[in-house]
C-alpha cells in the first residue's frame, strides 16, 4: 500500500535448479535489496538490508520497509543481492511489487 511502512517482506533465496535453501548463516554473509519503479531502470529509489531469519541457514530473509516507503502508487522492482564477505551474488529473478492508493477515509 502506498506510504505504509508494514508488512515486512520475507523472501526465501533457493537454488534456481535444485530448489535447495541458500545458506546464509555466515556471519559475513549479508543480503540487500535494492528497489526501484518500473519505469525507471536507470536509478534505485531505496536500499534495504535484510535480516536473516533465524541462522539463516533456510535461505530466508526479511526486509523492513525503511521510513521512506512506497510513497505513490504504482509498480516497482526489487533486486537481491548476497554478499558473501566481499563475494557477490546477485539473485537472477527480480520480484516485482504493486503499490496501490489507500482507500479514503470515511466521512
Amino acid at each position: 500500500m502506498a506510504g505504509d511502512e508494514k508488512p515486512d517482506l520475507l523472501v526465501a533465496i533457493t537454488d534456481k535448479d535444485s530448489g535447495d535453501p541458500i545458506d546464509l548463516s555466515a556471519s559475513t554473509t549479508t543480503v540487500t535489496a535494492m528497489v526501484r519503479t518500473e519505469s525507471n531502470a536507470t536509478a534505485s529509489l531505496l536500499s534495504i538490508t535484510g535480516t536473516k531469519v533465524g541462522t539463516g541457514a533456510t535461505g530466508q530473509v526479511t526486509l523492513a520497509w525503511p521510513s521512506t516507503p512506497l510513497l505513490s502508487e504504482g509498480e516497482y522492482e526489487l533486486q537481491v543481492i548476497i554478499d558473501y564477505n566481499g563475494s557477490t551474488q546477485t539473485i537472477y529473478d527480480i520480484i516485482r511489487i504493486h503499490s496501490r492508493e489507500d482507500f479514503p477515509a470515511v466521512a
